[in-house]
């Protein structure tokens, strides 16, 4: 025997199943004072359902209650016995379309009476059941095992009971009479997974119910339901609406887990309490977001970084790094260059984990200007070589602007004097923590390009370097020279 599908058919018997109740009546005991309390729930004797709407009526010396009954049956009432050592009451419940039902209940000061009561329905109230009542005319999701299952493989839940109850007009359930089949569809992005129902169609039991079996594919995210039938006496369609279920992601697969900063150059080393944002991508074997909030642990070599993170829907999660001490100091690159890692635990308990480099850069250092005094012939120009980094060499956080502005006074009468500095004259520096040409290597050019090929005489000028942003206070060196004459 298969005791696979033995097991499945016998939880679909039983989310199918009903049992005869009776009405039952229970003492518990409440804190004291003088207030008891009289609660409990109305049921449909036949379908042994909750019927909600109706009215309970509570009549002793004090007086008479009455309230209707919640979406599950329930009735509650308080009442405040004053002096007296115990009341006796009555209960009357009635419901349109129900035989009423009285019963009485003894009071007792810091006592609660549970009363469940079943109606029987009343065939002889004058109701007229019109030509097509008691077919099927609305089908009611009314049970689901489990709103979430996991993708198959992965260790979890893979499968869901679903359990439909299909009405009459009146909305009873249908009876043995009124028999039909009902159909199930599915739709979603976990359906090309390899998700699917078991059965497809199924004929309803004596109690109008029936039931079928989610099974997980391969693919994560929501799957929609839909249960129908067409009626054999006309041919009308009855459709119950779409309901839902969320098939979650695996477990972490290490091709799938990423670690990905903000910044992998921030300006962090000489302050406390600046951030950074690391965040963790995770997927599971097929690719698909792993189940929402999969924990990932995290840990710096610099700074202090929060502990843990937890994945979204979109297979996210996200935690701060805070510059400060231990400042980062890696063996093998140098100041300033950190590690963080994360980690979780994917499938049989194996570590998967990623990491990134992180550089936190310093104040601005501008150095190695050549050449130090600079002089253009008429006409000509000369270049300017210089290096912008923080103190430990490394390239300035992005965002930083490094500029090159020439500085002179024309000439006494100079129409059409014009010296430009040309070449690297703005940068903006990207996210970077490498060296080299454009990053922490610079060069510029002085031009004279005044009429008449250039100026006669030589003037005195400068060119001013200065890098600004979030690496701090301004750092600016002045480079003095001459341009003009021989």
């Amino acid at each position: 025997m298969n005791y696979k599908w033995f097991g499945a058919i016998l939880v679909v018997a039983i989310a199918l199943g009903t049992w005869g109740c009776e009405d039952t009546a229970t003492t518990g005991a409440v804190p004291g004072g003088t207030v008891a309390q009289v609660q409990g729930k109305i049921f449909d004797n036949t379908t042994h359902l909750p019927l909600s709407g109706a009215s309970v009526y509570s009549t002793n010396s004090l007086g008479t209650d009455s309230i209707s009954t919640t979406a599950d049956g329930g009735y509650d009432f308080l009442i405040d016995l004053g002096r007296e050592a115990s009341l006796t009451g009555s209960l009357q419940i009635r419901k349109n379309g129900y035989r009423s039902k009285s019963l009485t209940y003894l009071a007792i000061p810091g006592n609660i009476i549970y009363n469940d009561v079943y109606l029987d329905r009343d065939t002889t109230t004058g109701v007229v059941r019109n030509p097509g009542t008691g077919l099927a005319r609305s089908i009611a999701l009314i049970g689901v095992s489990n709103k979430e299952i996991s993708v198959y493989g992965v260790g979890g839940i893979e499968s869901s009971i679903l359990t439909w109850e299909v009405r009459d007009s009146l909305g009873f359930p249908i009876d043995i009479d009124h028999t039909d089949t009902v159909s199930f569809v599915i739709v979603g992005a976990p359906v090309a997974g390899g998700a699917y129902i078991s059965p497809a169609m199924a004929l309803t039991n004596a109690a109008g119910r029936v039931a079928t079996i989610i099974n997980s594919g391969t693919v994560s995210g929501s799957v929609q339901f839909v249960a129908s039938l067409r009626r054999d006496v006309d041919g009308t369609i009855v459709q119950s609406t779409p309901s839902l279920i969320t098939v979650n992601g695996g477990l972490p697969d290490q091709t799938h887990f990423t670690v990905a900063p903000d910044q992998i150059n921030f300006a962090g080393y000489d302050w406390e309490g600046r951030e950074d944002r690391i965040t963790v991508q995770v997927g599971d074997i097929y690719s698909n977001p792993v189940k929402v909030g999969t924990a990932v642990y995290f840990s710096t070599t610099g700074g202090v970084i929060m502990a843990s993170g937890f994945t979204d829907a979109t297979s996210h999660a996200s935690v701060i790094l805070y510059s400060g001490n231990p400042r980062p100091d890696d063996p093998v690159l140098g100041r300033g260059f950190a590690y963080v890692r994360a980690s979780t635990l994917g499938q049989g308990s194996t570590v998967v984990m990623d990491s990134a480099r992180i550089l936190f850069s310093g104040v601005p250092i501008i150095s190695n200007v050549n050449p130090a005094t600079f002089h253009v012939s008429q006409g000509q120009s000369t270049t300017i070589t210089f290096t912008v980094s923080d103190e430990n060499g490394n390239p300035l956080a992005p965002g930083e602007v490094i500029s090159a502005v020439i500085q002179y006074t024309p000439p006494s009468g100079g129409t059409g004097t014009s010296i430009q500095v040309t070449g690297q004259t703005v940068t903006v520096m990207p996210d970077t923590h490498t060296r080299g040409s454009g990053t922490t290597q610079f060069s510029i050019n002085v031009v004279d390009q005044s009429n008449n090929g250039g100026l006669a005489v030589s003037i005195p000028v400068s060119v001013l370097i200065s890098a600004t942003g979030p690496n701090g206070t301004a750092a600016q060196v002045s480079i003095n020279g001459t341009v003009g004459g021989p």
